[in-house]
């Protein structure tokens, strides 16, 4: 099967689809693998929006020289008021939403002429999600998100369908590109949680029916969390917050005799490495909330430091180990 394949397959099923494109750091080639997707899939009507800003001349914290978002004519995008002068030629405008980025106003244009655009977004999830309704309604079928896996606008919009990550050598070398595409895939397999326990938002503890304890985190807080464990015998326990490798220092010896349900609100909320968190999977009954989605990988030998990768071993490894997802070369995938 040809990577056009794949990649259809796995995040095209339907038109009507709302994709994320995010990377596992700066720099990992997110733009290069959207003008890939905008090219080689033109039959959609799409809609670009993005939980930050791309496409810009320069990348705004390291100062280089960052590709343009290429996007043909009918194109529906987020962007400044600055982007719409500065091409007038090539933009309709639609609408200015009531967010911002950057504390400048967000609008909405359709591209009359084939362009380079930067595209602006809101951070929020409610934003974001207002955003996709807003481009859905003015025309766009499949929306493409520009987001990051640090951010809850990718990562807790349950409107995003599908999810490609970008793994570039920015982020290390290959043993460590390899160590974390697998801490995702683990986190992508913890099965969901059918309790509805999303508007719960400190830890709380299953007996007979959720309580709701006093305690927002586990951090600073271990000693109270394994006091009320001991003196309820919870069957369920759920952890809105993040598990950090400080919080499985104290307490991991009792997760792991814990006989019990342990529910997280989302996989990345495991803020541990792959050893811990192979260990969780295995040694422990954990469901979530929310599900980390992973669709498919594009990896990226190329680094803005000169420290490039093999591109042809670090794909044939990401394949080795995650053989189930499509894994495509961002610089070979023409």
């Amino acid at each position: 099967m040809t990577a056009y394949d794949q990649i259809k397959h796995s995040l095209f099923p339907n038109e009507r689809m709302v994709i994320a494109i995010t990377g596992l750091s700066k720099n990992a080639g997110k733009t290069s693998l959207l003008n890939w997707l905008l090219k080689h899939f033109p039959q959609y009507e799409y809609g670009l929006t993005t939980t930050g800003r791309d496409g810009e001349e320069k990348d705004l914290v390291f100062g280089t020289e960052k590709p343009k978002v290429i996007v043909s004519k009918g194109t529906i995008i987020t962007t400044f008021a600055t982007e719409i002068q500065r091409n007038a030629h090539c933009y309709e405008v639609l609408e200015k939403t009531r967010f911002q980025a950057g504390g400048k106003d967000i609008w909405i244009v359709r591209t009359i002429a084939d362009s380079e655009a930067e595209i602006v977004g809101p951070a929020s999830v409610s934003e974001q999600q207002e955003i996709i309704k807003r481009l859905r309604i003015l025309g766009a079928s499949t929306i493409v998100i520009d987001g990051s896996l640090d951010r809850k606008a990718v990562l807790l919009n349950e409107k995003v369908q599908a999810m490609i990550i970008a793994a570039g050598a920015n982020y290390g070398n290959s043993d460590s590109i390899i160590k974390e595409l697998r801490r995702l895939h683990i986190l992508r397999n913890i099965p969901i949680e059918s309790d509805v326990l999303a508007n719960l938002d400190n830890i709380a503890i299953f007996k007979a029916g959720w309580i709701q304890t006093e305690l927002q985190s586990l951090l600073g807080n271990e000693k109270q969390f394994l006091e009320l464990c001991h003196d309820q015998y919870p069957d369920k326990i759920y952890i809105p917050g993040a598990i950090t490798g400080a919080n499985w220092h104290k307490l991991g010896s009792f997760f792991l005799s814990f006989h019990g349900r342990v529910i997280i609100r989302h996989p990345f909320n495991l803020q541990l490495n792959l050893v811990n968190v192979e260990l969780i999977s295995e040694e422990l009954d954990i469901t979530t909330v929310y599900p980390f989605i992973m669709n498919a990988i594009a990896v990226n030998s190329g680094a803005i430091n000169g420290n490039h990768i093999d591109s042809e071993a670090l794909l044939a490894e990401v394949r080795e180990y995650i053989p189930e997802l499509p894994v495509i070369d961002i610089m070979g995938i023409e």
